[in-house]
């Protein structure tokens, strides 16, 4: 409970430092008290550490107060050129999406270009198909919080840079993350404001056909994505993990359902 000759101001939410005036005096010893914005429908409130009786003077006081980040927003706070997480389960037709996102409209979209430990293939260009570095690089970066997401896969890392996408926000254009259900996980956490898109297979059988058809992968890797497959089905039922969820059955429909629909694009 605050005393009658304590001193209340209120501050304006994720303020991280304000000057605030006091005058203390021989009869003024008693610290000011903030009120601080309310959590959970209750106020709560900051006293600055007793001090002993001073002579009238007028001084500015710095203070800092740590407050938690803003809540991520929802899909209709969402817009402008806000990045689109595109994620779903291997074979479901997202890489074949972002590639016609970005042929047929690339002023409009840019893929952003993930770091990775693991060594460039034929053909593929450092800086334009991937930021190619050496693991401790890597691992210095995650140290330094540069990462919005990063993941493991096999032996090595992958991740997206914040860096990645203001370059292709800088520019006007949308970024695209064509990421995996961990990154979305920790882009949620990040807070940075996105629109989160899943594409989803018609059914775990239609999957599994796809896969086998690709000839490229063994069994045991097949396997391995269909079980991969499951869990990430299985969290895109999550209440706000995802603003759209798109079933890609018919891929000319949901391809001219999608531009323009909640936000997207």
């Amino acid at each position: 409970m605050l005393r009658a000759h304590q001193k209340v101001i209120t501050l304006p939410k994720y303020i991280i430092s304000i000057p605030i005036p006091r005058v203390l005096s021989q009869s003024q010893s008693q610290p000011p008290t903030f009120l601080l914005p309310q959590v959970g429908g209750r106020n709560r409130y900051l006293s600055l550490p007793q001090r002993g009786p001073r002579t009238q003077t007028r001084n500015f006081h710095t203070f800092s107060i740590t407050m938690a980040p803003p809540p991520p927003q929802t899909s209709s706070q969402k817009g402008g050129n806000a990045p689109i997480v595109i994620s779903g389960p291997s074979g479901s037709g997202k890489s074949t999406m972002v590639k016609r996102l970005l042929k047929q409209y690339p002023d409009r979209f840019a893929l952003s270009v993930s770091h990775t430990t693991r060594k460039p293939r034929d053909g593929e260009v450092d800086g334009e198909h991937y930021n190619f570095v050496t693991k401790e690089v890597f691992k210095a970066e995650v140290e330094k919080g540069n990462f919005i997401e990063h993941a493991q896969f096999g032996s090595n890392l992958y991740g997206t840079t914040f860096a990645a996408v203001s370059t292709i926000q800088s520019t006007g254009k949308t970024c695209i993350l064509d990421i995996e259900m961990e990154g979305v996980k920790q882009m949620h956490k990040s807070h940075l404001k996105a629109r989160y898109l899943f594409i989803e297979p018609p059914s775990v059988e239609v999957l599994e056909k796809r896969l086998r058809g690709r000839g490229t992968d063994s069994e045991d890797a097949v396997k391995e994505r269909l079980s991969q497959a499951v869990k990430e089905l299985e969290y895109a039922k999550v209440k706000g993990v995802h603003d759209r969820v798109v079933v890609n059955d018919e891929l000319e429909k949901w391809w001219d359902g999608w531009l323009g629909v909640d936000g997207f694009g």
